[in-house]
């Protein structure tokens, strides 16, 4: 038998861009569930050295990304400083700024603290993380994705949703 969960936002994936989603949804009111095949979140976020960065210099961006999207590129860029408050906002504890090679700017975080001050923040928030739950497939209506069919051990599982991210 099949069980069921309704939430606002579903998303698969609980590396960081899964957990960063949820809790910027919860923020917003919705009910929020996320898929980790993992035992664990955190997915290669946990292996990283913890850098998140960007370019320093939008041209340099533009020479080694030439068939890049221009506003995608600038956005980036320029969100980076707005994006580590709100993640340090979080209780993510972040190093202060420093170049990365000779391109890149950015701040270190330890993944072994990030990733339970995320998933802190999203259990204060209401959200539910399902570990060891792998996406099956999409569950479409009519062409518009409705929710996610999962598996977990014990066993398939439906998840019907106004929005599902893909953060894998």
């Amino acid at each position: 038998m099949t069980r069921k969960i309704e939430a606002h936002v579903a998303i698969a994936g609980g590396g960081m861009a899964g957990l960063c989603a949820a809790i910027a949804a919860l923020e917003r009111g919705a009910s929020v569930v996320v898929l980790e095949k993992g035992a664990r979140a955190g997915g290669s976020m946990w292996l990283s050295n913890g850098l998140i960065w960007t370019f320093a210099d939008k041209a340099q961006l533009r020479e080694d990304v030439s068939d890049g999207n221009k506003a995608l590129q600038d956005f980036i860029v320029d969100g980076l400083p707005d994006a580590l408050t709100w993640l340090s906002a979080q209780g993510v504890e972040l190093a202060p700024e420093q170049t990365f090679q000779w391109y890149g700017r950015g701040r270190r975080a330890n993944p072994a603290q990030m990733t339970p001050a995320l998933l802190d923040r999203i259990a204060s928030l209401g959200g539910r993380i399902l570990t060891g739950t792998s996406l099956d497939r999409l569950i479409c209506d009519d062409g518009a994705v409705k929710g996610i069919r999962a598996f977990d051990g014990q066993g398939p599982l439906e998840i019907r949703a106004r929005s599902v991210i893909l953060a894998t």
